[in-house]
Protein backbone atom coordinates (compact mmCIF):
# COMPACT_ATOMS: atom_id res chain seq x y z
CA UNK A 1 0.00 0.00 0.00
CA UNK A 2 3.10 2.61 0.88
CA UNK A 3 4.24 1.73 -2.74
CA UNK A 4 1.08 2.89 -4.07
CA UNK A 5 1.14 5.99 -2.55
CA UNK A 6 4.70 6.51 -3.10
CA UNK A 7 4.23 5.69 -7.14
CA UNK A 8 0.89 8.10 -7.48
CA UNK A 9 3.05 10.99 -5.39
CA UNK A 10 6.03 10.54 -8.08
CA UNK A 11 3.08 10.63 -10.75
CA UNK A 12 1.37 13.46 -9.27
CA UNK A 13 4.52 15.39 -8.86
CA UNK A 14 5.70 14.88 -12.28
CA UNK A 15 2.19 16.08 -13.62
CA UNK A 16 2.60 18.90 -11.78
CA UNK A 17 6.00 19.91 -12.66
CA UNK A 18 4.62 19.20 -16.19
CA UNK A 19 2.04 21.48 -15.75
CA UNK A 20 4.47 24.42 -14.55
CA UNK A 21 6.73 24.09 -17.14
CA UNK A 22 4.00 24.70 -19.64
CA UNK A 23 2.56 27.93 -18.27
CA UNK A 24 5.76 29.11 -18.07
CA UNK A 25 6.25 28.77 -21.49
CA UNK A 26 3.38 29.67 -22.78
CA UNK A 27 3.62 33.07 -20.95
CA UNK A 28 7.27 33.66 -21.94
CA UNK A 29 5.95 33.01 -25.51
CA UNK A 30 2.97 35.33 -25.48
CA UNK A 31 3.55 37.99 -22.50
CA UNK A 32 4.46 40.93 -24.65
CA UNK A 33 5.19 44.92 -23.12
CA UNK A 34 2.47 46.94 -23.54
CA UNK A 35 2.95 49.91 -26.25
CA UNK A 36 4.24 52.84 -25.70
CA UNK A 37 1.84 56.06 -26.59
CA UNK A 38 3.00 58.07 -29.17
CA UNK A 39 1.10 61.56 -29.34
CA UNK A 40 0.39 61.99 -33.09
CA UNK A 41 -1.95 63.81 -35.71
CA UNK A 42 -2.94 60.32 -36.75
CA UNK A 43 -3.87 59.50 -33.33
CA UNK A 44 -5.53 62.57 -32.84
CA UNK A 45 -7.22 62.17 -36.48
CA UNK A 46 -8.60 58.71 -35.14
CA UNK A 47 -9.75 59.95 -32.06
CA UNK A 48 -11.69 62.68 -33.39
CA UNK A 49 -13.29 60.18 -35.80
CA UNK A 50 -13.99 57.79 -32.69
CA UNK A 51 -15.79 60.93 -30.86
CA UNK A 52 -17.98 61.67 -34.04
CA UNK A 53 -18.93 58.44 -34.01
CA UNK A 54 -20.24 58.53 -31.05
CA UNK A 55 -21.88 61.64 -31.33
CA UNK A 56 -20.20 63.33 -28.30
CA UNK A 57 -21.66 66.93 -29.59
CA UNK A 58 -24.38 65.22 -28.50
CA UNK A 59 -23.49 63.34 -25.22
CA UNK A 60 -21.89 66.89 -23.97
CA UNK A 61 -25.51 68.47 -24.02
CA UNK A 62 -27.24 65.89 -22.24
CA UNK A 63 -28.55 66.50 -19.02
CA UNK A 64 -29.94 63.09 -17.90
CA UNK A 65 -28.47 58.63 -18.52
CA UNK A 66 -30.30 56.13 -17.69
CA UNK A 67 -29.19 52.62 -18.19
CA UNK A 68 -29.05 49.20 -17.06
CA UNK A 69 -25.76 47.55 -16.50
CA UNK A 70 -26.26 43.08 -16.85
CA UNK A 71 -29.77 43.25 -16.33
CA UNK A 72 -28.95 43.87 -12.33
CA UNK A 73 -27.79 47.34 -11.62
CA UNK A 74 -29.95 50.35 -12.45
CA UNK A 75 -28.67 54.20 -13.22
CA UNK A 76 -30.06 57.35 -13.30
CA UNK A 77 -27.44 59.83 -13.86
CA UNK A 78 -28.50 63.73 -13.39
CA UNK A 79 -25.16 65.21 -14.69
CA UNK A 80 -26.32 68.96 -14.95
CA UNK A 81 -27.18 68.42 -10.97
CA UNK A 82 -24.87 65.41 -10.82
CA UNK A 83 -26.73 63.34 -8.42
CA UNK A 84 -26.62 59.95 -9.44
CA UNK A 85 -29.92 56.83 -8.19
CA UNK A 86 -28.58 53.51 -8.13
CA UNK A 87 -30.77 51.11 -7.81
CA UNK A 88 -29.86 47.66 -6.91
CA UNK A 89 -32.57 44.79 -6.56
CA UNK A 90 -35.09 46.44 -4.07
CA UNK A 91 -32.11 49.11 -2.76
CA UNK A 92 -32.35 52.59 -4.08
CA UNK A 93 -28.85 54.70 -3.59
CA UNK A 94 -28.83 58.52 -3.90
CA UNK A 95 -25.47 59.96 -4.97
CA UNK A 96 -25.12 63.18 -4.66
CA UNK A 97 -21.35 63.17 -6.18
CA UNK A 98 -20.71 66.98 -5.05
CA UNK A 99 -21.72 66.86 -1.50
CA UNK A 100 -21.43 63.65 -0.17
CA UNK A 101 -22.99 63.77 3.09
CA UNK A 102 -26.30 64.54 1.23
CA UNK A 103 -26.37 60.19 0.19
CA UNK A 104 -29.04 58.26 1.06
CA UNK A 105 -30.46 54.93 1.10
CA UNK A 106 -33.28 53.21 0.87
CA UNK A 107 -34.42 49.76 1.17
CA UNK A 108 -37.97 48.48 0.23
CA UNK A 109 -38.99 52.24 1.00
CA UNK A 110 -37.41 52.37 4.13
CA UNK A 111 -34.37 54.70 4.45
CA UNK A 112 -31.05 53.20 6.07
CA UNK A 113 -28.19 54.71 8.38
CA UNK A 114 -25.65 53.14 10.09
CA UNK A 115 -23.07 50.57 8.65
CA UNK A 116 -25.39 49.15 6.16
CA UNK A 117 -25.79 52.50 4.32
CA UNK A 118 -21.91 53.24 4.35
CA UNK A 119 -21.63 49.58 3.01
CA UNK A 120 -24.40 49.97 0.10
CA UNK A 121 -23.15 53.24 -0.52
CA UNK A 122 -19.88 52.39 -1.01
CA UNK A 123 -20.57 49.38 -3.28
CA UNK A 124 -23.20 51.71 -5.31
CA UNK A 125 -19.99 54.15 -6.25
CA UNK A 126 -17.83 51.06 -7.24
CA UNK A 127 -20.93 49.53 -9.52
CA UNK A 128 -21.26 53.08 -10.96
CA UNK A 129 -17.58 54.04 -10.93
CA UNK A 130 -17.12 50.70 -13.17
CA UNK A 131 -20.31 50.75 -15.33
CA UNK A 132 -20.11 54.52 -16.44
CA UNK A 133 -17.02 53.89 -17.36
CA UNK A 134 -17.75 51.45 -20.13
CA UNK A 135 -20.60 53.43 -20.75
CA UNK A 136 -18.92 56.68 -21.56
CA UNK A 137 -15.24 55.57 -21.52
CA UNK A 138 -15.08 57.12 -25.62
CA UNK A 139 -16.23 60.18 -24.79
CA UNK A 140 -13.49 60.60 -22.47
CA UNK A 141 -10.66 60.03 -25.17
CA UNK A 142 -8.85 62.98 -24.73
CA UNK A 143 -9.37 63.27 -21.00
CA UNK A 144 -6.13 61.94 -18.71
CA UNK A 145 -8.85 61.05 -15.81
CA UNK A 146 -11.43 59.71 -16.43
CA UNK A 147 -14.75 60.64 -14.11
CA UNK A 148 -14.53 58.89 -10.80
CA UNK A 149 -17.04 59.27 -7.52
CA UNK A 150 -15.16 59.15 -4.50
Amino acid sequence: MIRFFKIAGKILLGLLLALVLIFTGVYLVYNEKLPEATISSEADLLAQKMLKAVNHEAYQKTKYIEWTFAGRNHYKWNRQQQIVEVRMGDTVVRLNIQQPELRSIVVNDKEVIGNAKTEAIESAISNFNNDSFWLVAPNNIFKEIIFKIQ
